[in-house]
C-alpha cells in the first residue's frame, strides 16, 4: 500500500482513539473519517493512472518505425478497437494499450540479395 496512504490511515486511527487502547467512536465520525481516506486514496490512483501514460514516443521506443508511422497506426487502432486517446494532439496510451501498437507486418521485406531481380 502507498506510504501516504498508510501515514493518513494512522492519523484518522490515531484521531478516533487518541491514547487510549480502546475507544467509543461515534458512526458518523467513523464514515467521515472513511469517507477523507477513500478520498485520498481516489486521488493517488488518479495521480498514478496519469504518470503511467505513455506516447507514440514509447512506442517508436518499443517497436521502432516513425513519427507519422506510429500516428497513422494510433489512429487506426483507436477507430477500430478504440485504443488510447488524442488529447490536445499528443496520443496518450496506458501500458496495456501500448501492446496493441505493434505495427502489422503484412508485407514481405525488400529482398536485397544477390538473386534479387
Amino acid at each position: 500500500m502507498n506510504d501516504v496512504l498508510n501515514s493518513e490511515i494512522e492519523k484518522r486511527v490515531e484521531q478516533l482513539t487518541g491514547d487510549l487502547p480502546v475507544a467509543q467512536v461515534s458512526r458518523q465520525r467513523v464514515q467521515h473519517l472513511m469517507n477523507e481516506l477513500a478520498q485520498i486514496a481516489a486521488t493517488i490512483g488518479a495521480e498514478n493512472a496519469l504518470m503511467s501514460l505513455r506516447t507514440i514516443d514509447d512506442a517508436i521506443a518499443l517497436y521502432g518505425g516513425n513519427r507519422a508511422t506510429m500516428r497513422r497506426i494510433a489512429r487506426n487502432r483507436h477507430e477500430r478497437f478504440g485504443i488510447g486517446a488524442k488529447i490536445g494532439g499528443v496520443w496518450l496510451f496506458t501500458e496495456n494499450e501500448l501492446q496493441h501498437l505493434e505495427p502489422d507486418r503484412t508485407r514481405r521485406p525488400k529482398s536485397t540479395g544477390p538473386d534479387s531481380g
